[in-house]
This record gives structure tokens, sequence and C-alpha cells, in this order.
């Protein structure tokens, strides 16, 4: 029996803008994304800038250091921001 659709066309774009699909690919990092959502992304980065630790807000928001880090750094604008604030906190510390 022929597939009227492919999975590839079940992707939506929700009313916050990004794509989610229907089906049931990647529960736990939907989840965590919603966490990062629904916390604010511009508080997490306020908090690398004052000096916390990435594992220390992973651990707030219920995940580990390594997933919040890797979407810390999807790309190369996340990954300069992560880095200029990091460089803030130093600038604290001296």
């Amino acid at each position: 029996m022929p597939r009227s659709r492919s999975f590839s066309s079940l992707v939506v774009a929700d009313p916050e803008g990004r794509k989610e699909n229907q089906m049931a690919g990647k529960p736990i990092s939907r989840m965590y994304e919603d966490r990062i959502f629904a916390y604010g992304v511009e508080k997490i980065y306020d908090r690398v800038e004052n000096g916390e630790t990435i594992k220390a807000i992973a651990l707030d928001l219920g995940m580990s250091r390594g997933w919040l880090s890797t979407y810390l750094n999807h790309d190369d604008s996340a990954a300069e921001l992560l880095a200029l604030c990091r460089a803030k906190a130093a600038l604290r510390c001296t």
C-alpha cells in the first residue's frame, strides 16, 4: 500500500517560530527546548555572564551539561554570544 505522505512533510512551524516534527522523533530534546524557552534563553546567557557554570545552570533546568552546552553552541552566532558572555564574566573576576 503506497504512503500518501512522507514523514518529512509533517514538519510544521509553531507560533514561536520553531519547527517541530509531528512524529515522536525526539521527545527528550523537545522537552529540554521547551524548558529553555519557558525559562528564557536570555536568562541563561545572563547567568553565564555573571560567572555561573553551564553545569550549574543545566542542573537547575533538569538537563545534562552536555545537552545545554550543545544547544548553546548550535551555530556560530550562538557560540559567539556564549563566548562573549564568558569573556565578560572573566573580566568581572579580574
